[in-house]
């Protein structure tokens, strides 16, 4: 699985609700069945986030503290 932000969040809000919902169907089994449906929405929601850009791409590269400092000296010096 790639590393990306949104495919985490939208499994991690899905994963325990359907584990929840199942627990409510079948109280008495200790190891319910997310649903007959989990593995479709699991990979549904893997494929939605695959088409979305990455928005840290999109972002400028950062700089260290140190550069941004330096940065501020000479805008400084130079006025």
């Amino acid at each position: 699985m790639n590393d990306k932000p949104s495919r985490r969040t939208g499994l991690m809000a899905y994963i325990p609700t359907a584990v929840t919902v199942g627990y409510l169907r079948e109280p008495d089994v200790e190891l319910p069945l997310a649903g007959t449906d989990f593995a479709r929405h699991v990979r549904d929601l893997l494929a939605a986030a695959a088409c979305r850009p990455d928005v840290a791409d999109a972002l400028p590269a950062r700089t260290s503290q140190a550069e941004q400092d330096l940065d501020l000296l000479q805008q400084a010096a130079s006025h």
